[in-house]
């Protein structure tokens, strides 16, 4: 279980700079290569406790942002309000096997428009992540994704969103990881009170206004069913064709279960288990914990 984030120390979880190798291992010569040949992007991802302590690392300052929660807790309904706190500043383990399964060559294709096909068409894929914490899922993506796209002459864009608490660390880390140039960083809350306008948002920074996929790691698990329901509505608003979960049921089966059914009425919903040959080897163990949802939308939507 090396690949669990969830065993390891305080340290290593909420005050190191996450960096997948090649350049957790390799000297500054070999990690500027890498980079290069990357276009730049490389993923590193600073995480931290609490959003008392990611200010106090950034050194951020009340004009840059932070202190529009306030604003934003006068309008908010309190069953919109998700109970469980801090918990978009570390990396959870569905992210890395949500970026680990998108990665392989046949999902590149199925999901992000990697074909030689789309390339030739001239197509440019729009990927939004929701909850993305600190961006983990897309910045470990998109490195492979934008090498493969530029391999073809295809292009791609993300969008990572959150609440207004998250986006600076999210900023920072986009930034930090050379990925600016695909990456955007936009508020999206699932409550009722903010939806809509905040999907109208992020369709906006995807002009053309449509969105190919959702991504999302670990979203489930609140106790509070008026979230998961917003969070389906969410999914249901953002029109893509579809959407990509990775869930570890352990932290709340039930919650799980209950986004399953809320979506069914909009797409057939493919579960991935450990015992898929299309699993990640390097993130494969005995356990059942893990679960993707590959979810493809009932309709076909107008191009």
């Amino acid at each position: 279980m090396s690949w669990r984030r969830s065993f390891l120390s305080y340290k290593e979880k909420y005050e190191d700079t996450y960096s997948p190798p090649p350049f957790d291992d390799v000297n500054e010569e070999e990690k500027e290569k890498e980079t290069k040949k990357s276009g730049g992007i490389h993923a590193r991802i600073s995480q931290c406790s609490s959003s008392s302590e990611l200010k106090k690392r950034l050194k951020m300052k009340e004009e840059e942002g932070v202190g529009e929660e306030e604003e934003e807790e006068k309008t908010r309904r309190k069953d919109d309000r998700d109970p469980v706190p801090e918990t978009g500043f570390t990396i959870w383990d569905a992210s890395l096997l949500l970026a680990a399964y998108l990665k392989r060559e046949e999902k590149m294709e199925q999901f992000l428009g990697a074909s030689a096909a789309s390339a030739a068409a001239g197509k440019t894929t729009r990927v939004v992540e929701l909850g993305a914490g600190t961006g983990a899922g897309t910045l470990l993506l998109v490195e492979s994704v934008v090498e493969k796209m530029r391999e073809r002459n295809g292009d791609v864009r993300f969008v990572v969103t959150d609440l207004d608490v998250v986006l600076h660390l999210l900023r920072h880390n986009v930034r930090e990881s050379g990925a600016s140039e695909f990456v955007s960083v936009q508020r999206l809350e699932w409550g009722e009170t903010r939806r809509k306008e905040d999907v109208e948002s992020v369709k906006t920074l995807l002009s053309p206004s449509r969105i190919d996929l959702v991504i999302g790691a670990d979203l489930c698990y609140t106790s509070n069913e008026e979230v998961i329901k917003n969070l389906a509505d969410t999914v249901k608003l953002c029109g893509s064709r579809a959407c990509v979960m990775a869930f570890c049921r352990e932290h709340n089966p039930s919650a799980v279960d209950l986004f399953e059914s809320l979506c069914e009425d909009t797409f057939r919903i493919k579960k991935v288990t450990n015992t898929d040959p299309l699993w990640p080897e390097h993130v494969r163990e005995d356990s059942d914990d893990f679960v993707i949802f590959e979810m493809t939308r009932c309709v076909a939507l107008d191009e």
